[in-house]
């Protein structure tokens, strides 16, 4: 058995600093700490998150204030990650570990809920929480066999580099080239067969 808690990093400043460098407001660091006195009593073995500055806040004011004992290692990975690349992160994680949390953003938090979790919700906010449960013994069996959307262009000209699409939030071209999503279809090749994981804990502040 295998637990992730998937935590989006708390409440930031929107503007001001480059967005690698934003800072956790007050209330963000209110939601951190109250997400940290809810989840006093789990026991993780790891912690990963963004290198990017409110999520090592996230992190680091959760596991003082739930005094957890573990490691936190920071990736710089994490940030700005896509989703499948999130699977294939998750899915290399040391099987030493049975509990783990990652701290990062969206969309990539959102998404890889939405794919691995039954029942996940539409939107994750800000020092959102989701406890997940796979019924598995390696971390390289969740989400094992899934396959991204891939987009392909309905027009006769113009190329799409597939590789920086968000299959839910739109596009990302490096080449410049920008094309409404009206034009385009999306060519749904997944395979959702593997078993998706159980809610064992779930916060989301007002």
């Amino acid at each position: 058995m295998k637990q992730i808690y998937f935590i989006r990093h708390a409440k930031a400043k929107s503007d001001g600093m480059s967005d690698f460098e934003r800072k956790l407001i007050s209330k963000g660091r209110v939601q951190a700490q109250n997400l940290g006195e809810k989840l006093v009593d789990i026991k993780p073995q790891a912690i990963f998150a963004s290198t990017a500055v409110r999520a090592k806040s996230t992190a680091q004011i959760i596991a003082e204030t739930a005094k957890f004992d573990c490691e936190i290692t920071y990736d710089f990975e994490i940030y700005d990650i896509s989703t499948p690349n999130l699977i294939k992160f998750i899915q290399n994680i040391d099987d030493k570990f049975e509990c783990v949390f990652i701290i990062g953003h969206n969309p990539a938090i959102a998404e890889i809920c939405q794919i691995l979790v039954d029942n996940a919700p539409d939107s994750f906010p800000a020092c959102g929480a989701i406890g997940v449960k796979f019924d598995c013994e390696k971390f390289s069996q969740i989400g094992e066999g899934y396959m991204p959307l891939k987009i392909k262009n309905t027009q006769k000209t113009g190329k799409i580099d597939v590789k920086n699409i968000s299959p839910k939030y739109g596009l990302n071209l490096n080449n410049g080239v920008k094309m409404e999503l009206k034009h385009l279809t999306q060519d749904v090749k997944k395979d959702e067969t593997f078993k998706k994981g159980e809610i064992i804990f779930k916060d989301f502040p007002l």
